[in-house]
């Protein structure tokens, strides 16, 4: 069981967003990025809000160019109304995020970019072995209650 993680950006960020991408790319994770992950022919629409949904965590980067993006907003709304996990990134000081997450602390990547890298690797990194934890006390206790529902059916 793999880790989504779904990266909202404006296609005007794309070599940041390619750092970020590349420092969240392991082995249990799944990074989707429109640019990469969108196939010709696909109807991008669709295909960004299948992958929204399915995503453990929304990552917002915000920047003048993100917040210009209807598409970005679209996505955060989105991510927002499915009460996704998000974690918004801010490229750029003074760049109010949108209303419905203004509420949420962001990371300041303009303060330091080779720091937020390295936190958002290890925060996702940390996420990931909690999913994956989860998931097999998960899957463990449903094989118990069936060999539990298979030894009282004999009975």
């Amino acid at each position: 069981m793999r880790y989504d993680v779904f990266i909202s950006y404006s296609t005007k960020d794309l070599s940041l967003v390619e750092r970020f991408r590349k420092q969240l790319e392991m082995q249990d994770v799944r990074v989707f990025v429109a640019e990469y992950d969108a196939q010709p022919g696909q109807l991008l629409t669709r295909t960004i809000k299948a992958a929204i949904k399915r995503c453990d965590l929304f990552i917002l980067l915000w920047s003048k160019n993100s917040s210009e993006s209807d598409f970005v907003r679209d996505e955060v709304a989105l991510a927002d109304s499915l009460e996704k996990e998000i974690i918004p990134i801010q490229l750029e000081k003074n760049i109010e995020l949108p209303v419905f997450i203004r509420e949420l602390k962001y990371l300041p990547a303009y303060e330091g970019m080779e720091f937020a890298l390295q936190w958002i690797k290890k925060n996702v990194k940390e996420r990931c072995i909690k999913y994956q934890r989860n998931f097999a006390i998960t899957m463990v206790v449903l094989l118990v209650l069936i060999i539990v529902g298979l030894v009282c059916s004999k009975k």
